[in-house]
């Protein structure tokens, strides 16, 4: 099924029409993104969901203020835990947003859904809000509240510097860390699990360091390649992972129509 969602996403992308879509995006202020990432390990909030060589495709569209994106990821060679289920079978997120911005300050509401397949992973649902400064250090803060299988918040926090590199290239410094509240197992009086949990721990998680590229030669087309570094602070992100799986490497390119 995650196969079929990752190949309609390409194929769609692939097959849309330029110049139809910018008419549209002209007269109706709507706009279509198409996203692909390989990663040599899939990284998400410190946990490693996958860890191997991992496609991921997004297909994103803006109209207004408001933005649906829908992100299909699958493990080209999944670890598998036991006979019957894969460490990380495959994803398949939808991301439903509004965006408001001030003349400095940019603000953004929404709703995600999680669906995993074949992984260890629950199915679970989130409402959030992020609040983005526009300054040299480009400052972001998010609160994510899990209504569903975990039920707590993750906080982030976050900075981004860009610097020109060229006429069509940036590069970019990218520093975030997570925490969480309430996000831990939770069990009844008789030792049985009544919510899973996402981290062992309330308090910090884990945190990002990023060294980005992006070469845009036009309006429709960009690329972007980055060496990531994930340091954790929760003992469970390093279960089941190897010691190496904090270097990660990624590429992607985004067609925008």
């Amino acid at each position: 099924m995650r196969l079929l969602s990752f190949a309609i996403i390409l194929i769609y992308a692939l097959c849309a029409s330029p110049a139809l879509a910018w008419q549209k995006k002209k007269q109706r202020n709507v706009g279509y993104t198409f996203k692909g990432t390989y990663t040599d390990n899939y990284v998400y909030r410190g946990h490693l969901y996958s860890p191997g060589d991992t496609g991921i495709a997004e297909l994103t569209l803006g109209m207004g203020n408001w933005s649906y994106n829908v992100l299909a990821a699958e493990p080209f060679d999944a670890l598998p835990i036991d006979e019957d289920t894969d460490y990380f079978g495959s994803e398949l997120t939808h991301n439903l947003s509004f965006t408001t911005a001030t003349r400095r300050q940019v603000f953004t509401y929404g709703y995600i859904y999680y669906d995993y397949d074949d992984s260890i992973w629950e199915d679970t649902q989130e409402i959030f809000m992020r609040v983005s400064t526009s300054s040299p250090w480009n400052p972001s803060y998010g609160v994510h509240v899990d209504i569903d299988a975990y039920k707590g918040t993750y906080f982030d926090s976050s900075i981004t510097r860009f610097w020109p590199m060229t006429r069509h290239s940036t590069l970019l410094i990218h520093l975030l860390v997570g925490l969480s509240l309430d996000m831990d197992e939770q069990t009844n009086e008789d030792g049985v699990v009544t919510e899973p949990g996402y981290f062992e721990d309330d308090g910090f998680n884990h945190g990002l360091a990023q060294l980005k590229w992006t070469w845009q030669p036009n309006n429709w087309f960009k690329f972007e390649t980055s060496a990531d570094y994930h340091h954790t602070f929760d003992d469970s992100l390093m279960d089941n992972a190897p010691e190496d799986y904090e270097f990660v490497w990624t590429a992607n390119f985004s067609i925008i129509l």
